[in-house]
């Protein structure tokens, strides 16, 4: 039965280890594949418990169910893992009063250290005062609600320079959140550089147009000038 419910060899000999393993009680549980009489595999757990000093009780369940769930949370879990990783952003795990929980970042170099930092801490303390109660007040709405808030943006001085963030607030299960920071500095540099290109092609349009009006009005002096000399002309 064994050959049959374990028909590739190497397999077969990993699990043989395990349960010699097993057998030692060098591991308290083996978890292999089986293959069944109608051909389908299923997922088998079979724990050793001792019943006194000279008695082992076996358990033997059919796991499959669980190890197909655990499966498909590691497979969440790593594709997580790679978005996180893909992007610069700041993700803070949160409880409904803010307490950081879990922190990750992306490909910032120094995201390691900073994230431990943050540990234990509310992200009010990071944001400027007239945004904490705001952020407060949209964390329960988050948790309440169970949707995404509208993102919100504030500003922060790092030594001379002013950088811009964008924070986005989502729901997750139970009474937590998380908040995706992105810092869109670029963007708002873009913005402003765009917004005094715009400025500046309407000053030009603007001193065009004022341009034009008096050329046009010394056109108009001009042209009742040549009428008025033409009625002096025919009179005479």
């Amino acid at each position: 039965w064994f050959e049959r419910a374990h028909p590739n060899p190497a397999y077969r000999r990993e699990v043989q280890k395990m349960w010699e393993g097993l057998a030692r009680g060098d591991r308290g549980a083996v978890v292999a594949g089986v293959v069944c009489r109608d051909g389908k595999v299923r997922d088998i757990e079979i724990r050793r418990a001792f019943i006194g000093e000279r008695y082992n009780l076996y358990v033997i369940r059919d796991v499959t169910e669980h190890v197909a769930t655990e499966e498909l949370l590691k497979q969440a879990t790593s594709e997580l893992t790679a978005v996180i990783e893909a992007f610069p952003d700041l993700f803070l795990r949160l409880n409904v009063d803010g307490t950081i929980i879990e922190s990750r970042t992306g490909r910032r170099g120094d995201g390691a250290r900073a994230s431990r930092m943050l540990l234990g801490r509310r992200v009010q303390e990071f944001l400027p005062a007239d945004l904490s109660e705001e952020v407060e007040n949209v964390l329960k709405g988050v948790v309440r609600t169970g949707e995404p808030a509208t993102p919100l943006e504030f500003s922060h001085r790092e030594g001379d320079e002013v950088r811009h963030y964008e924070a986005r607030v989502v729901p997750l299960y139970e009474l937590h959140a998380m908040v995706v920071v992105r810092d869109i500095t670029a963007r708002k540099q873009a913005e402003q550089e765009l917004r005094r290109y715009r400025e500046h092609l309407e000053e030009l349009v603007a001193g065009r147009t004022a341009e034009l009006e008096r050329a046009n009005q010394q056109l108009q002096r001009l042209l009742h000038y040549i009428e008025m000399t033409e009625r002096r002309t025919t009179g005479e």
